[in-house]
């Protein structure tokens, strides 16, 4: 039984309204397939885009959330609340701490964070507190990357530094994402959707290539269902194909994936020519090298899910020295 559609969906149109706010246009799909895909990636975009968050504050003078500050207006809840809703990116690491050391009068920003180099601040004018004549903010504020919401009460946090105060973090860079599905004309075909996806973000990401991660993401996990067969047997052997797909590219040079230029330039200054190479290199060691920055392994792990793959991956007996083509000099 043939499981091809006649459509051949594409990005058709992308609007910006500003650097954290795109209207992206997919299409065309079979009619119906505009709804499935748009509820499975609004879904993904929501849980699963890693991004960053504050998630343990020292504050000096204050031992809990429920103080206040002498001369600041905002209570310490208040402080904390306007806090997570800094947009922080950390390039190259998972975790950096930050502080502010200012005192009245005056108004308290984003912007007065002091930051380490690789942490930039994406909304600098967002309001923090206010501090009146003869106050001080003085406040230690850490930082770490992560994927959904953890709360401030999960097992893994269940250390802390003396004084810290724990947040809940919401990781995911996605403000809003909305769906539209309306109806799209092929020549004389009439009965087409096209998705229509609204993407605000707190600008860490570009919001297409967030909607690529997303797609990524779903085609990884459908993969393995696309093989299926109801035959026992075909079904014994799902992981052998699997394998067989995955080492087909094994041999493919770096250059055949979607990547930055420079991107693909740095990883053959550290001698990775070839795609078994680069998947059987787990995250860790990816960040490890000097040349490649969080956003540089966020766009690999996109590139090489969109043909099926993934860092970590085991390469069995793949041996660049017996590669087909030779890597580019």
């Amino acid at each position: 039984m043939s499981t091809a559609l006649q459509t051949q969906p594409k990005i058709e149109d992308i609007k910006d309204f500003s650097p954290f706010h795109q209207r992206i246009t997919l299409g065309p799909f079979e009619r119906g397939y505009g709804h499935t895909l748009g509820n499975a990636l609004r879904r993904v975009l929501l849980s699963s885009i890693p991004g960053f968050a504050p998630t343990e504050v020292s504050i000096e003078g204050i031992e809990h959330q429920y103080s206040t500050i002498h001369g600041v207006a905002e209570d310490v809840i208040e402080i904390l609340l306007n806090l997570k809703g800094v947009a922080f990116r950390i390039d190259g690491s998972d975790r950096a701490n930050a502080e502010i050391d200012i005192a009245g009068p005056r108004k308290v920003t984003a912007g007065d964070i002091k930051l380490p180099g690789q942490v930039t601040v994406m909304n600098p004018e967002h309001h923090i507190a206010t501090l009146a004549q003869g106050a001080k903010l003085k406040m230690q504020i850490q930082i770490e990357g992560g994927k959904g919401y953890r709360p401030a009460t999960s097992a893994e946090r269940s250390k802390k530094a003396y004084g810290a105060i724990l947040l809940d973090a919401s990781f995911s860079p996605v403000l809003n994402v909305a769906i539209d599905v309306v109806d799209a004309r092929v020549e004389s075909r009439t009965d087409l959707d096209s998705l229509v996806i609204d993407l605000k973000t707190n600008g860490i990401h570009d919001p297409e290539q967030m909607i690529r991660h997303a797609a990524g993401l779903l085609i990884g996990q459908l993969e393995v269902l696309a093989q299926l067969d109801s035959s026992a047997s075909d079904i014994a052997h799902i992981g052998t194909r699997a394998q067989e797909v995955s080492q087909s590219h094994f041999y493919d040079v770096i250059d055949t994936l979607e990547l930055n230029v420079r991107y693909v330039n740095n990883l053959k200054i550290e001698r990775v020519f070839y795609i078994g190479e680069l998947v059987r290199m787990s995250e860790a060691e990816l960040m490890k090298l000097p040349r490649l920055g969080r956003k540089s392994v966020d766009e690999i792990k996109l590139a090489l899910a969109n043909i099926g793959l993934e860092l970590g991956m085991d390469v069995g007996n793949f041996d660049p020295d017996n590669a087909p083509v030779p890597p580019a000099a």
